[in-house]
């Protein structure tokens, strides 16, 4: 088998569960309670397509819950200490973690080439579900090659191979009609002004594959919605049964009115003659009773438990990926802060520290091939809230602290301003002082 083939064979197994990752975290969700004897009963049909179109997507909560505490604060240092963050900010480095952190924990992989774009090496990030990435078996460190796999707007097969001394560009002969055809003689080389092959100087593949929480070097991440979707799809059957619950309370009342669920004229139209509608008793029941009335009871569904189990669904997908409650649901009373917050969110802390121990190694690689020297320091995921950075403040000039190292520790956007203004008023309070011993404005007891 060509590395070729060996790719495209990859690319296709992988391609249905990333697929199903991404509809999930947009919201495009396959809602398989509904069955299939449902779905195909035309008397239903507008209410499946109430039904169908139902969710409460909170796949991006559980996602964003831990992106949002991930960030790098330093990408680069130089031999004497001080910030060299210009590259970083050339090659749009912060922007481009975001992509990779969301990538890493929507599909469990994340991908950027390095390449000589019109202002020199450029790093892109890729769409996971184009990517196809091979270890070295020797050196699982390192890859052996990585593909990129995508049908152009042309309808035309394109896979662009990386090893590590050339790049090879494919294309199909044909049109693509249906599946990516994996037999070598369905390809030919670019023959475009780049050519099939474009040799380079990196020494290794300019590709960098981060994954979450992998088995080994050899397999890929795994992504943090794979426990969320079978409870998404619960929670969204919950939200059908509403639907579905209030809507069989309300058919009596068509009943009664005489009123066609299925009438699509257009609001103000004029009424038309419609044949008379019997009481169907397997839809609608009506209880009368032999007494002067009410003749009638329609008893309102009691909707209580339905909600409270919606509330519950939630807090299983919060306790299964290991965030407090809030981050996906609007919280009442007393909402926790400080030390009770962060211990709370211990799972969730673990986690982020987790994804940066095994992407910086990733994110060293990608900035030595950039040739920039790494130096690479992460914000703290659950810092302190301001009024507890002041109480340690407080405490640590107590206990005789450095006033310069004390406001560098506030995180101040001008510590040495604060440093000199400080030193200012303590100079003129000293100054203002003297003076006074010195008129007598102020004296000693005898």
């Amino acid at each position: 088998m060509s590395i070729l083939t060996d790719a495209i064979t990859q690319w296709a197994n992988r391609r249905d569960a990333y697929r199903l990752l991404y509809d999930y975290y947009r919201g495009n969700h396959q809602l398989q309670f509904a069955s299939r004897d449902y779905q195909t009963k035309q008397a239903q049909k507008l209410l499946t397509d109430t039904v169908m179109s139902l969710r409460e997507n909170l796949c991006p909560a559980a996602v964003t819950a831990f992106t949002d505490g991930i960030a790098i604060e330093q990408w680069t240092t130089t031999a004497d200490g001080h910030d060299n963050d210009g590259a970083a900010k050339l090659h749009g480095l912060s922007r481009l973690e975001g992509f990779i952190d969301r990538a890493g924990f929507v599909y469990g992989d994340a991908y950027a080439i390095v390449w000589p774009g019109p202002n020199g090496l450029t790093p892109t990030f890729c769409d996971p579900p184009t990517m196809i990435p091979q270890p070295d078996p020797d050196d699982p460190s390192q890859l052996a090659w990585a593909a990129r796999i995508w049908t152009d707007h042309d309808d035309y097969g394109r896979v662009n191979l990386y090893l590590p001394d050339r790049l090879e560009r494919w294309i199909t002969k044909q049109q693509i009609t249906g599946d990516m055809p994996a037999l070598d003689d369905a390809w030919t080389g670019c023959t475009d002004s780049d050519g099939p092959t474009i040799a380079h100087q990196f020494g290794t593949v300019p590709v960098c594959w981060w994954k979450r929480d992998p088995d080994d070097h050899m397999s890929h991440g795994h992504s943090i919605l794979t426990d969320v979707i079978p409870l998404q799809d619960a929670l969204n059957k919950t939200l059908a049964d509403l639907i579905i619950t209030t809507e069989t309370y309300a058919r009596p009342f068509y009943a009664l009115l005489n009123h066609d669920v299925n009438d699509v004229r257009t609001p103000y139209a004029p009424a038309t003659p419609r044949q008379e509608q019997r009481i169907d008793p397997d839809k609608q029941q009506f209880w009368a009773t032999n007494g002067p009335g009410p003749l009638l009871r329609f008893d309102p569904p009691d909707l209580t438990p339905l909600l409270k189990v919606q509330d519950a669904f939630a807090s299983k997908i919060a306790r299964v990926v290991g965030i407090p409650y809030h981050y996906l649901s609007q919280t009442s009373g007393d909402v926790p802060s400080g030390e009770a917050l962060r211990i709370l969110s211990t799972r969730r802390t673990a986690t982020i520290r987790a994804w940066q121990r095994d992407a910086e190694p990733v994110w060293n690689g990608l900035l030595q091939l950039l040739g920039v020297e790494p130096g690479i320091q992460w914000a703290e995921p659950m810092p302190l809230d301001p009024l507890e950075q002041l109480q340690v403040a407080q405490l640590k000039q107590q206990l005789g602290y450095a006033l310069v190292d004390i406001v560098h520790d506030l995180d101040e956007p001008d510590p040495d301003g604060v440093v000199q203004r400080a030193s200012d008023a303590a100079a003129q309070s000293a100054q203002a002082a003297g003076r006074a011993l010195m008129t007598g404005t102020i004296g000693y007891d005898s």
